[in-house]
C-alpha cells in the first residue's frame, strides 16, 4: 500500500487519528501553537493540515491570524475546510511539494508541519521541501515540526539543522496508548 493508499483509508472515517479526543493531541496542538505564536506570525501554512483540527486551535485563539493548510486528500481537505468554515482559512488540496513548487513568491511568517514529514521520502525532504522552505519563509519567520521520537525520525530535524537554526524543542511524553512513544515539537528559525 502506498502513502497515498494509506491516507485515503485512514480518511474513509472521520478523525481517524482521534485527534479532537485525544490528550495527547491537545498537548501537541498547544506545544504547536506555542511555538508558533512566540514568531508573532500574521501568515501561517500548514503542511499536511488533515481534517484541521490544529489551525481549529489556533484560530480559536487568534482569529485574526491568515492561515493557509495544505491537504492532499480531498476528503480530509472538505472536512477541515467545514471545521473552520467560521474563519478566514484558505485550505488548498494539493501534495506538499507540489503546492511548494506552485507557489509564486508567497511569504509565510511561520509552517507549520505537524507530523507529516515523515511521511515524505529523504529526498524530497531535502532536496525540495527544505529549499523551497527556506526561500518562501520571512526573514523572522520560523518552521515548527513535530514528529514521533522513534524509527529514527530524527533525520528531520538533522536536515532542517542544516539550513535553519534550532531555536526551541518541546519532548511529549506518553499519557497513555495511544502513542505508545514520546513526540517531539521543533522550532526552527530563518535567521539572516
Amino acid at each position: 500500500m502506498n502513502g497515498k493508499e494509506f491516507f485515503l483509508k485512514k480518511y474513509s472515517q472521520k478523525d481517524p487519528w482521534n485527534y479532537g479526543g485525544c490528550p495527547y493531541e491537545k498537548i501537541r496542538h498547544s506545544a504547536l501553537g506555542e511555538l508558533a505564536m512566540e514568531l508573532k506570525p500574521g501568515k501561517v501554512l500548514d503542511l499536511g493540515c488533515g481534517e484541521g483540527h490544529f489551525l481549529y486551535y489556533l484560530l480559536s485563539q487568534y482569529p485574526e491570524l491568515k492561515v493557509t493548510g495544505v491537504e492532499f486528500i480531498s476528503e480530509a481537505a472538505r472536512r477541515c475546510r467545514k471545521r473552520l468554515r467560521e474563519f478566514k482559512a484558505r485550505i488548498v488540496t494539493s501534495h506538499i511539494v507540489d503546492f511548494l513548487m506552485s507557489k509564486e513568491g508567497e511569504e509565510y511568517h511561520v509552517v507549520v508541519c505537524g507530523d507529516v514529514l515523515n511521511f515524505l521520502s529523504f529526498e524530497e525532504v531535502h532536496e525540495q521541501v527544505v529549499p523551497l522552505l527556506r526561500k518562501d519563509l520571512k526573514d523572522e519567520g520560523g518552521i515548527i515540526i513535530s514528529y514521533s521520537n522513534v524509527n529514527n525520525q530524527e533525520w528531520i530535524v538533522d536536515l532542517f539543522n542544516q539550513s535553519f537554526f534550532l531555536n526551541r524543542q518541546v519532548y511529549i511524553e506518553p499519557l497513555a496508548p495511544p502513542p505508545p512513544f514520546p513526540w517531539v515539537v521543533s522550532q526552527f528559525v530563518k535567521g539572516k
